[in-house]
């Protein structure tokens, strides 16, 4: 038996898992990280070196304002699908391994041709978890340096802004209701802490 047809002939199995959650991650997950981490860099990195007071005067919710909520939510996706792909990621040598052990527990008659059948399946299992463990972890350090850039960017703003509003206090211009939208935003948020 060929190589070729070895494998070909374990797609059904644990093989067949591995390779849509390798195309899944791949072809779903991976494009929604670099779309959510882009767009929130490109939001972010415009913004964060502003002089403070820029900063203050360009919040709201318009075009062309930074918006806090948007920025809060994309960072929120972008992490999600982030730790969607690097869980995915993960699960490739567990797979592998449970692929290797359904193969070999069908080891109950020692003869050869069944050996030597379960023998390559479990081969092969072991071998797809490990290509797409490998592949997908060299994918992960390229892109967890933008994930990580993007948190650094995300919390410096905030500090920023939060330091500023200790100290000026007076200088936020107010909403009809008495709050401004970085008020009702850090309000919201305690709100979600609590």
């Amino acid at each position: 038996m060929t190589f070729i047809t070895m494998i070909l002939r374990n797609l059904i199995g644990i093989d067949g898992l591995i390779l849509a959650l390798a195309a899944a991650n791949f072809f779903w997950v991976l494009p929604k990280v670099r779309e959510h981490s882009q767009n929130l860099a490109s939001q972010l990195t415009p913004a964060i070196y502003l002089p403070i007071t820029q900063i203050m005067k360009k919040i709201g919710p318009s075009q062309g304002q930074i918006n806090l909520h948007q920025l809060q939510f994309l960072r929120e996706k972008e992490l999600f699908h982030y730790q969607l792909f690097v869980s995915i990621t993960s699960i490739f040598p567990l797979l592998g391994i449970l692929g290797t052990v359904i193969s070999l527990l069908g080891l109950i008659d020692f003869q050869t041709q069944k050996i030597m059948i379960n023998f390559s399946a479990a081969l092969t299992s072991t071998f797809w978890g490990l290509v797409f463990a490998i592949l997908f972890k060299a994918i992960d350090a390229r892109i967890s340096s933008q994930i990580t850039f993007n948190q650094e960017n995300f919390n410096l703003l905030f500090r920023r802004l939060d330091e500023y509003l200790e100290k000026n206090p007076a200088n936020i211009s107010a909403t009809p209701s008495g709050q401004t939208d970085i008020a009702l935003f850090f309000n919201a948020e305690k709100d979600k802490n609590l």
